[in-house]
């Protein structure tokens, strides 16, 4: 499966909180050249009744006033507007994008943006489905209509992958056939129709996809939801038995949300409105279980998909990997879920361009791989449809591809590099020793148990320090501890602390020792005299001890720690600080944050209470240094002293006499109390300087804002000073318009 897909959006009931509308479809019409008389018969053959929002994104000439809107609302009886900023979109109504600007969508509102400037090519029909997918889900639907370029071939891919659905015209019907083309060539189309077909076709799809259920009344939806969420998942449950023994794949652990929406959008294209019959069909028809497998499997990618995460690996990780000193160590990267190859020869390209400033002697691997096997002979094949040239730029065009026609071909320099296979990554062994995984997207499908295996297994698979690249919908949930965060926004983790071992039991496995569960300390026994002499003299001597990150989290206990740690009472806690006894809590975090801001060894010494009365322990917080293990683990060990002499021999004439016995508790009581007192402002101290760490960070922030006001302020005077220009021009041109005008009437009399 790819995967490499945007995260599918859970439907909501409401699309915004202050709207108050229920979800309904909102489907968006992309065209370009000749698309003036495509959309005037489209809304001639759409009712205007249906319940479906609709945006219309044109190509318009950005210094030119758009009559778009006039044109539409002559032959469709359904409110047609301009869209305005903030526009919230309403059922049986359209809305068009107004001249040079980009039209988004957030929370059912539409929002304008500033078209790109040349020589950019603008590519608002793209940019608008993206945002529709992201904010819709299942609920969007993409129509590409007549137009001359590639716009909207991109746009469309992440539509699919969050559910929707798509429609093309047929190319024979329009007037410029690109567009079209280029949105079949993706094989995504779930329908290619000519323009008067696609009213009664989307309507179909509509009203046997479920997608109208949403605009029932909350509680009868509510009430029909549970009354046959029984037999829908028990209907589901049949459907994915019948794909893993006939289809030859097992998606029983995908979220089952994803799959009932997936299973509906097929039933939808078919207009099967149960999923009783729609089982029925199925097991009838053999091309069905083929298309909803395709479905199911979201073979949606792209080159440089999200470019700004591109971007950061480029800069920050790269480098890393093939420092400017030449050497001659390999690089073994993998890329699962590769679907047909894009994001696989995109890290490709990222290392080529690399090797031309630090040349890198060591072979470069990239194992990319998927469970689509169709989907890896299109990547082996490398060719890609010319639509790419919308998303990579022409120096790389040049560098990395050859033209055939109308396609690019992958070149051999960047096509040795990639090694596909397939690969089932939920019950098929792992890669190892990898410098870095590229996984986007694939993660979010998956059952959350799963995605916890599948974390477990990149650890395994990756070398120390190697890195891990996810999806932006992604992360390393509960296994923080040995992913080493470097950059959260775009998910890129760095690996630390000792390998995993995998309690997966792989094909081929049968006969071998059994693996060890993750987290078991156990080791095989050597034999030899030393060992069994060092790990005696360790169970006997070696002080109580744990492991712990940054944040305080305990990763691995030595010894006897239960008699200075116990968990509380509740859920259970990785907390060092909370599962502290009585008594050590305020200067074991003393400790701790002293020898993280010195980066040295720290001693402190608590008198704890205990069941007898008191007793003293020191405690070491050691921070570690072995590169393998990552900055930020410190060792805390807990090693009980002896108590202070006195009082404890036989009367004398040097023993202190009997009354003394009260002055010397008193003098032990203050000595605690100055101890206590001096560890108390020690972490005031601590925490001061956090908090004026925090005021310069926001005076530096203050500062940037204050920045930024004056230049938005100075660019509300170039936009006053512009309008003001624009309304000279108007008048200029109501003048000409006036004499033109007056000569017309003069040529009208002459005739």
């Amino acid at each position: 499966m790819n995967e490499n897909a945007p995260p599918e959006v859970e439907s909501t009931e409401t699309r915004s909180e202050g709207s108050g509308e229920k979800r309904f479809p909102i489907v968006a019409i992309g065209a370009s050249a000749g698309g003036l008389e495509a959309l005037r018969t489209f809304f001639t053959a759409m009712p205007v009744d249906k319940g479906i929002g609709f945006v219309v994104i044109l190509h318009l000439a950005p210094s030119h006033k758009s009559n778009l809107a006039q044109i539409l609302a002559a032959v469709t009886r359904m409110p047609v507007a301009q869209a305005q900023d903030g526009d919230i979109v309403h059922p049986n109504h359209v809305y068009v994008i107004p001249p040079n600007k980009y039209l988004s969508i957030g929370e059912g509102r539409l929002r304008l943006e500033p078209s790109v400037a040349r020589p950019a090519i603008p590519l608002p029909i793209d940019h608008f489905f993206r945002a529709l997918a992201e904010d819709q889900a299942e609920q969007a639907i993409a129509i590409v209509v007549t137009g001359g370029d590639g716009d909207g071939s991109h746009g469309l891919k992440e539509i699919k992958a969050a559910g929707g659905m798509v429609m093309a015209q047929t190319p024979e019907t329009a007037q410029h056939p690109g567009m079209p083309r280029h949105a079949i060539a993706t094989g995504l189309t779930d329908f290619v129709l000519p323009i008067e077909a696609m009213p009664a076709a989307l309507i179909d799809y509509i009203e046997h996809a479920a997608l109208a259920n949403a605009r029932k009344d909350g509680g009868t939806a509510a009430k029909e939801a549970a009354a046959s969420a029984i037999e829908a998942d028990a209907k589901l449950a049949e459907i994915l038995e019948f794909l893993r023994l006939f289809g030859g794949h097992d998606f029983r652990c995908y979220k089952k949300a994803m799959l009932l929406r997936r299973v509906r959008h097929r039933m939808g294209l078919i207009t099967i409105g149960s999923l009783a019959d729609y089982v029925t069909h199925l097991k009838k028809t053999a091309q069905e279980l083929q298309d909803l497998t395709q479905d199911l499997l979201i073979n949606v990618t792209d080159f440089f998909r999200e470019p700004e995460s591109w971007k950061a690996l480029e800069r920050d990780i790269i480098p890393l990997l093939m420092p400017e000193e030449n050497t001659d160590a390999g690089l073994r990267i993998w890329v699962p879920g590769c679907s047909t190859g894009e994001e696989a020869y995109t890290l490709g390209m990222l290392l080529l361009e690399r090797l031309d400033k630090s040349p890198h002697g060591g072979k470069i691997d990239i194992f990319a791989t998927d469970i689509d096997r169709e989907a890896l002979e299109k990547g082996r094949l490398g060719s890609y449809p010319e639509s790419i040239a919308t998303v990579l730029s022409a120096p790389r065009l040049q560098r990395f591809f050859t033209r055939a026609g109308q396609r690019y071909q992958i070149k051999r320099e960047l096509r040795d590099m990639v090694v596909f296979a397939p690969q089932n990554l939920i019950s098929d062994p792992p890669f190892s020793k990898l410098d870095l995984i590229s996984c986007h997207n694939l993660l979010i499908y998956l059952e959350p148990e799963q995605q916890e295996k599948m974390i477990e297994l990149f650890h395994f698979a990756l070398n120390p320090g190697g890195y891990l690249f996810l999806g932006k919908s992604e992360t390393v949930g509960r296994h923080q501890s040995r992913f080493e965060t470097v950059s959260k926004k775009w998910r890129i983790f760095r690996c630390i602390g000792p390998r995993y071992q995998l309690r997966m039991n792989f094909p081929g496995a049968q006969g071998r020792a059994p693996a060890l569960a993750i987290g078991s300390s156990r080791r095989r026994r050597d034999p030899s005299y030393d060992n069994l002499l060092r790990d005696e003299l360790l169970a006997r001597h070696a002080p109580a001890a744990v492991l712990v990150n940054r944040d305080d989290r305990v990763l691995y206990f030595h010894g006897r720690t239960d008699d200075y740690l116990v968990q509380p009472g509740g859920a259970p806690t990785g907390d060092l600080l909370t599962m502290a006894r009585d008594g050590l809590r305020l200067k074991l975090r003393a400790a701790l944050r002293s020898a993280v801001k010195e980066e040295a060894v720290t001693r402190v010494t608590v008198d704890m209470s205990t069941a007898d009365g008191t007793s003293r322990v020191e405690i070491t917080v050691t921070p570690l240094r072995e590169p393998n293990l990552g900055a930020g683990l410190l060792l805390v060990t807990f090693q009980a002293q002896p108590k202070a002499a006195g009082g404890g021999g036989a009367p004398g004439a040097d023993s202190p006499p009997a009354s003394s016995d009260g002055a010397l508790e008193e003098s032990a009581a203050i000595r605690q109390l100055e101890q206590e007192l001096a560890t108390t402002q020690q972490e005031l101290h601590y925490v001061i300087e956090d908090l004026e760490t925090a005021n310069e960070e926001l005076k530096v922030g203050n500062e940037e804002a204050l920045s930024m006001n004056e230049e938005l302020q100075s660019t509300n005077e170039e936009l006053e000073t512009s309008k003001e220009e624009l309304q000279s021009v108007n008048e200029e041109l109501t003048t000409v318009n006036n004499e033109l005008e007056q000569k017309l009437g003069q040529l009208n009399t002459a005739n």
